[in-house]
């Protein structure tokens, strides 16, 4: 196949890009599309890695098991049981997580310590 006529694939980065990502290569892939040349940033080099790294009859396979096991929204069991336990946990988790992160003054920069540094606010 002459260079000008080969299929190539550009994946770009933006963490949940990545799920469209894969969702799109899977339509792609059974249509009959079957790159030549894939190339990613960021999260679009794992989708990226993913495709190259596995036959054509595993790639979609490979990539959903991926997206299953990082988009779930909790990594580990909580501590509580039952069918609710999970949803009353990842509600707890972002109830902390915008009372920690986004309560005002929490935290602050430093004012000689370089434009990443920050620290903790006195009594907060």
């Amino acid at each position: 196949m002459p260079i000008s006529e080969q299929n190539v694939l550009v994946l770009q980065g933006g963490g949940a890009l990545g799920a469209y990502q894969a969702g799109a290569f899977q339509k792609l892939s059974t249509g009959g599309f079957n790159p030549q040349w894939v190339a990613g940033i960021s999260i679009g080099s794992i989708n990226a890695a993913i495709i190259c790294g596995n036959p054509p009859e595993t790639r979609i396979e490979q990539l959903e098991a991926l997206w299953e096991k990082i988009s779930s929204s909790v990594a580990f069991s909580p501590w509580t049981c039952g069918p609710k336990s999970r949803q009353a946990f990842a509600e707890f988790a972002a109830a902390t997580t915008n009372y920690v992160v986004w309560r005002a003054g929490f935290f602050q920069a430093a004012p000689s310590g370089g434009i990443l540094a920050i620290r903790s606010s006195p009594g907060g």
